[in-house]
């Protein structure tokens, strides 16, 4: 490990009574310390808001936790002054520093802002992604990094006055779309407001929501294609049809999703039910104007799935989400559903007081049909208390097998699957 015999062989024998040669060996990584401790001074002044716990605890570790981060300061300051390269390489280590050395790249693409859920692109041999860029002339930043490498391509950009807030973002073949949404920022709020950051965006319906279209090959604008606001977290798929693009995502009448989500509007005493996701299809004709949109499911959808490897960016077929049933209004997400978007036919799975997290599609190998494969999805028996990874045959959405464990599994919205 370079970096480390490069601190060993620079701090060796420094000891001038001041600088203490066992600090200059304090790795970066030490400040995950103070962001773990403010993280569990938060959960303890939330827990003093629900249960009566006394609140000079959690006060008591935002102090220790902002003395150790000055502390941690000044010992890097010293550090940097005496020891440039030893610091320099402990930042791009993959153990001295794991959460400085996967952020650079090696190119000059400005931005603040990325999204969730980047794209990968087979023909590209490229992730796809765009970076917000909040400035006096803000932009979107469409970009391509090649597998294995660390600089990324400019692929184009949009500017923009008040830049979004977009979680996800569409692709087919040849285009990129963004799904510009009315809540918007100004970035001097952002930098002056002293917020959390989601609430210093803006619901402005008047602007209504903009698809904007970017041609991946010469990074050129194909069009801006304005349609009535609405709010939405995720695309669930794209593709080209003839003279237009097909998008689908799980649309929001409004941003109130957001506001639903913080805990003590699901757990405090005025707790109410989240809003609920549409799924949508938007035909648009590059030549032309949107007009209207499609409904493909009468069910309640999110947190898509599709078979990504084989239907991204192209025509496809079935769609995978989370909903709530309509015969309990009042309760949060409790069952998973599979939409044909052809023929928009849904088949469900539920279980009385159960809630399933994000159904994972996983295919089955050298599988011939779109659907070929099984659903995995983590779900907490509300009753029992405990959890259980549900395995659902993608095909015909019947269970084939539950693995039980004896405790809850903390919920949760995402899940990956990786072959061993």
């Amino acid at each position: 490990m370079p970096a480390l015999q490069q601190v060993k062989h620079e701090t060796k024998g420094i000891s001038n009574g001041a600088t203490p040669s066992r600090l200059l060996t304090i790795p970066p990584n030490f400040f995950a310390i103070t962001m773990g401790l403010a993280g569990l001074a938060g959960v303890w002044r939330l827990a003093g808001a629900f249960y009566q716990v006394p609140p000079f605890i959690g006060d008591a570790l935002y102090m220790i936790a902002a003395a150790l981060y000055l502390l941690l300061l000044v010992v890097f300051a010293m550090k940097l002054i005496l020891k440039p390269k030893a610091v320099m390489g402990e930042l791009t280590h993959p153990v001295l520093g794991p959460f400085c050395s996967l952020l650079p790249f090696d190119d000059k693409i400005a931005g603040q802002m990325t999204t969730a859920h980047p794209h990968y692109d087979p023909h590209l041999h490229a992730g796809i992604n765009y970076l917000a860029h909040l400035s006096s002339k803000s932009a979107y930043h469409v970009y391509a990094v090649k597998t294995g490498e660390k600089e990324r391509r400019l692929l184009g950009t949009i500017p923009t006055e008040e830049p979004a807030y977009m979680h996800s973002f569409g692709m087919t073949e040849h285009y990129v779309i963004l799904a510009e949404y009315p809540l918007v920022v100004s970035p001097l709020s952002m930098l002056l407001g002293g917020k959390p950051f989601i609430e210093n965006y803006h619901w402005k319906p008047e602007r209504g929501t903009h698809f904007l279209i970017l041609n991946k090959q010469d990074g050129s604008l194909v069009g801006r294609y304005k349609s009535e606001p609405f709010f939405a977290f995720h695309h669930v798929n794209a593709f080209e049809y003839g003279d237009e693009v097909v998008v689908d995502l799980s649309a929001y009448p409004n941003p109130t999703i957001i506001g639903d989500l913080y805990l003590e509007n699901l757990i405090g005493p005025n707790s109410r039910a989240t809003s609920q996701g549409q799924l949508r299809r938007y035909h648009i004709p590059l030549g032309g104007a949107i007009s209207g949109y499609e409904v493909l499911s009468e069910e309640s959808f999110d947190l898509p799935r599709i078979n990504y490897q084989q239907s991204n960016g192209r025509d496809y077929r079935f769609a995978y989400g989370s909903g709530r049933r309509k015969e309990t209004p009042d309760d949060f997400m409790n069952q998973l559903v599979k939409v044909d978007v052809q023929t928009k036919e849904t088949q469900r799975w539920f279980e009385q007081d159960c809630y399933p997290g994000e159904a994972i599609f996983v295919a089955l190998p050298n599988a011939s049909r779109e659907d070929e494969g099984v659903l995995l999805s983590v779900v907490l028996d509300g009753k029992k208390g405990t959890s259980f990874l549900l395995v659902l045959d993608a095909l015909s959405f019947r269970e084939l097998a539950r693995a039980e464990v004896p405790h809850h599994i903390p919920f949760s919205f995402r899940g990956m699957y990786t072959a061993s």
